[in-house]
């Protein structure tokens, strides 16, 4: 949420597919949770759950991925889970 409210994007411009969640709706406030399936917007913000278990298409798509690298169960291995 640091990176939607700092950029201030709007509702229209990202795209949230986490678990639909009380917690994750509390902590999103007045951002819906998207279902994968969605049209695409021009910003699109996964938790790793849902990285690791969908296809995402752009013609023109940049992914960026974001790993907390002091917490072992968060890093990720670069030549099996990021191609």
């Amino acid at each position: 949420m640091r990176i939607i409210k700092g950029a201030n994007l709007s509702q229209k411009e990202a795209k949230i597919v986490c678990a639909n969640t009380s917690e994750n709706k509390k902590t999103l406030g007045k951002y819906k949770i998207n279902n994968v399936s969605d049209p695409n917007k021009p910003f699109t913000f996964c938790t790793k759950s849902v990285f690791y278990g969908a296809d995402f298409y752009s013609d023109s798509g940049l992914a960026i991925i974001v790993s907390d690298g002091y917490t072992k169960s968060s890093m990720l291995d670069i030549s099996s889970d990021i191609p």
